[in-house]
């Protein structure tokens, strides 16, 4: 036994790991009668020195206790013996005696460290997928499920999720295809909306700039929850239909949804239908990871009228911006992740 070590635990600079091998020594070795008396002698030297440990109110009250009996011994007007011999003879007793009491608060402690330890490293851990601009990224879940995060999204969750429920929070745009689990529904966060599924599959959009998350079932039930100032109201979604909610006005919108218009960008798709110019430049840039600026006239671009309906499947930018530009009557530039738009 190594008492240096018994002293790295007495002062908490034990690692994990000689805390465990401090609980291994004292569960399998044999404690001899010396090895004892070091061990309380120890604690006596660190007694004041060291103060805030998990298990010093028991052991300094178990302390106190010993000398007290050790001194009411000494201090007892009925002597027995009253030699030398015989005052070493009943020190050595309470000495082992007090020795095995701190042997065994050791060993609790130990015992409560590592416990306490083990609870401690079960603390579940935070996991960030992300899939940065231009990309997209599949991945599945640890309870089967499987999500598909587009282009500028990320989603949080705890690792391994809870035994009562599974949550996501999301920001951007991703599909979920969710592993049916009565017992644990599935939620997905966004912003103060919640979407609740146990075995669907559906699309959720938020970008937090416009204030607006559109969720789209495609098979199965979800349940949204609106987190208001009157409480959480709930509305149901069927196959088929699309729930818009704005979160400026707190109002949502229940419809039916064009699944290629909502879905294809998770086949390599970037599909337009009747899109204003805004949102076809947003699109772009998170598309490709550019940026895009517009020179000259360009006024009827903030037009209602303006609008796009167009299919690219896996083009290229250049590609993508040479058929809108010969509809929409711009030229443009790219240079590396600058993009211009020149209109006449």
């Amino acid at each position: 036994m190594d008492l240096r070590r018994i002293e790295k635990f007495f002062k908490k600079e034990c690692t994990p790991e000689e805390v465990r091998q401090l609980m291994e020594w004292f569960r399998y070795q044999q404690i001899h009668q010396d090895q004892e008396d070091d061990i309380f002698r120890l604690w006596e030297e660190l007694e004041e020195e060291v103060e805030d440990l998990q298990f010093s109110r028991d052991s300094k009250a178990l302390l106190a206790a010993i000398h007290q009996q050790i001194k009411e011994e000494n201090d007892s007007p009925i002597k027995i013996e009253h030699t030398e011999k015989a005052g070493k003879r009943r020190g050595a007793y309470w000495l082992k005696a007090a020795a095995v009491l701190v042997v065994g608060v050791l060993f609790a402690a130990l015992f409560i460290y590592t416990i306490q330890n083990e609870e401690a490293e079960k603390v579940p851990e935070l996991i960030v997928l992300e899939a940065p601009v231009g990309i997209k990224l599949t991945k599945v879940l640890p309870d089967g499920s499987k999500v598909v995060l587009n282009s500028n999204s990320s989603i949080v969750y705890t690792e391994g999720f809870s035994e009562s429920k599974r949550e996501v929070t999301l920001v951007g745009e991703g599909f979920f295809q969710i592993t049916r689990d009565p017992s644990r529904p599935f939620i997905v966060h966004t912003g103060n909306l919640s979407t609740t599924a146990l075995g669907t599959a559906f699309n959720v959009s938020h970008h937090e700039a416009d204030s607006i998350a559109e969720i789209s079932l495609v098979t199965g039930k979800v349940r949204l929850g609106i987190l208001s100032k009157e409480g959480i109201k709930t509305s149901d979604l069927l196959p088929g239909e699309r729930a818009t909610y704005q979160s400026a006005t707190g109002s949502i919108q229940v419809g039916h949804f064009d699944v290629q218009e909502v879905l294809a960008w998770k086949e390599g798709v970037l599909y337009f239908k009747e899109t204003d110019f805004r949102q076809v430049v947003q699109r772009l840039e998170e598309w490709y990871g550019v940026m895009i600026t517009v020179e000259g006239n360009h006024a009827r671009t903030k037009s209602n009228d303006w609008s796009y309906t167009g299919r690219f499947e896996n083009e290229s930018l250049d590609n993508v911006l040479t058929g809108i530009g010969f509809v929409k009557d711009f030229n443009y530039e790219i240079n590396g992740k600058d993009v211009k738009l020149m209109f006449n």
